[in-house]
């Protein structure tokens, strides 16, 4: 996911500090983006994450919700977007058809999980 990686890479080098991506009000500076997206890849890759394994994402809508899906695939995942509108049931029906390597989601979410 080299191309991936390079257009987080641009948002640094062409955005800086300017507003780059917004959720509600929350807003991120092009930088800031790039930085969390590449922070969670290598996270993801740190903790053992090999080229081809998939990550779930089981996250509210939220800034959060995008940089891993966007870290996943910049670290060589499949990002897997779980809705968190759906039902625990079929949560769990996504999470068994998809046997994901890495689920990232929130403490609340992990709980019900």
């Amino acid at each position: 996911m080299r191309d991936l990686a390079n257009l987080v890479r641009a948002a640094r080098e062409r955005c800086g500090p300017r507003p780059f991506f917004a959720v509600g009000e929350r807003v991120l500076a092009g930088a800031e983006f790039a930085a969390r997206v590449e922070a969670v890849a290598a996270g993801l890759i740190a903790r053992g994450l090999r080229p081809g394994d998939r990550v779930a994402v089981l996250l509210e809508r939220s800034l959060d919700e995008p940089i891993a899906l966007l870290a996943a695939a910049v670290a060589g995942g499949i990002a897997v977007p779980v809705n968190g509108k759906l039902r625990d049931e079929q949560i769990r029906h996504v999470l068994e058809d998809s046997a994901p390597a890495f689920v990232v989601t929130s403490g609340v979410r992990l709980l019900a999980l």
